[in-house]
């Protein structure tokens, strides 16, 4: 009696341990009405970055408009979403005192991954930015599955080896693998040989009872490891059918075959999602195609839920923004010199300021107080003056200075200012005439409150020289002979790709040298 009931407990816990590891491992969807294919649609490098910068010419990337383009995906077809990593964080260090506000956004974009219906994530060297411990709590609190092929046993992150997804009759096999050779020492430790990992993964995956009228599984690897790499991974494993690689962010408008196996990525930032069709007929060929994620892809969704969600967490977001800039300033360095702001600037220089404020340098903070980030560190230093110097301000709230504003008066100082540009979208689509009008408004907003100092916008001092003691002694030199070492700062190939070469992919590579001179005489100001 003993034997049995030994026998029969025996029995309920393997079938208790199938039924995890098919929880975990195996799922069967149904397929979608008159569907003659699966897409697995894929992202990488999204590098922490929720909705595209204000200042782009023609932004692209953005999570409502991840949101709309997945929605028009799933019309014909199932989708099948997967991520291969530097997801979460826009570097693999995380600044001290941006810390909070890295970590909300990344905690709020793994919410929003949830939202998008990710299914697989393969994490990337960035996203162990706050290190092991971060990304296994997070690890247990999101519906995605963490697919690492070549985690040994000690990394804490809850995460499979491989998954089998049925979709009708069609099996596909998804295996993901991190690259140590990218992580820093003490993460690499937690991860074995990416090869002799998969070697092992694949044996398993070839035990697999499919069934003998069932299709063989397509194999797809989601790699952070970079096309070199991924590259000797298709010669070694030609089993596999795509690898959806990463890391290096290369550019692929067709996918690079070697031997059978086809790699695809795709650029940073969600700018782009890569898209491979896989058929349920067996004898017809998989398809890929980079997807453009534009401003009117959000409209494709009705009733777009990351379109409010966006407007939650930059509202949410502007408060921790909020706490760290006061704690900037507490810790701030004063100067005995402070630079000199277009305010004193226009006193004498009257004709350059005119010309100045023609452009949209005058009133590009606007631009940040339009898309909510007046408190972004990682965005104030390119519109503003001499943002964390000791001649200039730590916060924002130290960005304009007078004796006569207080809490209260730079409330009021705020809201004036903020009045003048309430019904405008952009800033750079503005004509020069109601720049010029706008930014004489402003300017008399400064004198109105006794303003000294005012460090907002592009201004004078980004391009020139000046010495301390100015206008009383005269400098050896007074401007910079090349303006483009300070206008490339914030002009690089993400933000102006329209000033850079552009590679055989189409991408932004050297700097025009033609066009950024150009650009340079058509801002300079006017001769003294």
């Amino acid at each position: 009696m003993l034997r049995i009931l030994l026998s029969i407990a025996l029995i309920t816990s393997c079938n208790r341990f199938v039924k995890m590891v098919d929880d975990s491992y195996h799922e069967k969807i149904d397929t979608k009405s008159g569907a003659d294919h699966v897409k697995v649609v894929f992202s990488h490098n999204i590098n922490g970055e929720t909705h595209p910068c204000g200042c782009r010419k023609f932004p692209l990337g953005g999570l409502p408009q991840a949101a709309g383009y997945l929605h028009e995906s799933k019309q014909d077809s199932n989708v099948i979403y997967v991520d291969s990593g530097d997801m979460l964080f826009p570097s693999n260090t995380v600044p001290n005192t941006l810390a909070d506000s890295i970590k909300f956004t990344a905690d709020a974009l793994a919410n929003a991954q949830d939202l998008l219906g990710l299914k697989f994530f393969t994490p990337g060297d960035q996203d162990f930015a706050l290190g092991v411990n971060y990304l296994a709590e997070l690890s247990k609190k999101v519906k995605f599955s963490f697919l690492i092929s070549n985690a040994k046993k000690s990394l804490p992150i809850k995460s499979i080896p491989y998954s089998h997804v049925k979709v009708g009759d069609t099996n596909l096999v998804f295996l993901g693998i991190v690259n140590p050779d990218i992580l820093s020492g003490d993460i690499r430790s937690y991860f074995e040989d990416p090869i002799e990992s998969l070697k092992k993964n694949l044996e398993e995956v070839k035990k697999m009872s499919f069934g003998s009228n069932e299709k063989a599984p397509k194999l797809i690897l989601l790699s952070h490891a970079g096309m070199n790499f991924d590259k000797v991974l298709a010669k070694k494993f030609p089993q596999i059918d795509w690898i959806i690689g990463s890391h290096s962010q290369a550019f692929l408008k067709e996918p690079e075959t070697v031997g059978n196996v086809q790699i695809a990525q795709v650029l940073s930032r969600n700018h782009y999602m890569g898209e491979i069709k896989i058929p349920f007929n067996q004898k017809a060929t998989s398809s890929y195609k980079l997807a453009a994620i534009d401003e009117n892809s959000e409209k494709k969704m009705p009733n777009n839920p990351l379109i409010p969600w966006l407007t939650k967490y930059k509202s949410e977001l502007e408060e921790v923004q909020k706490a760290e800039q006061k704690r900037l300033m507490a810790h701030s360095v004063d100067s005995d010199y402070k630079s000199q702001t277009y305010i004193s600037c226009s006193q004498c220089h009257t004709k350059q300021t005119e010309f100045w404020q023609e452009t949209a340098h005058s009133i590009a903070w606007q631009t940040l107080e339009k898309a909510k980030a007046a408190n972004n560190s990682q965005c104030i230093s390119c519109h503003s003056l001499d943002f964390g110097k000791p001649q200039g301000f730590a916060s924002t709230e130290e960005i304009v200075q007078g004796n006569d504003l207080d809490e209260k008066n730079m409330d009021a100082y705020w809201a004036e200012v903020n009045t003048i540009f309430k019904d405008v979208h952009s800033v750079r689509e503005l004509k020069k005439g109601k720049r010029a009008e706008l930014s004489k408004k402003w300017m008399k907003v400064d004198a109105k409150h006794s303003v000294e100092n005012n460090y907002a916008n592009v201004q004078c001092m980004h391009c020139h020289n000046q010495h301390p003691e100015h206008p009383f002694q005269i400098e050896e030199k007074t401007v910079q002979k090349d303006y483009s070492k300070n206008c490339l700062q914030c002009h690089t190939a993400d933000q102006s790709p329209e000033w850079y070469n552009k590679g055989d992919s189409g991408l932004a590579t050297t700097v025009n040298k033609k066009y950024v001179d150009q650009k340079i005489k058509e801002l300079s100001c006017p001769k003294m």
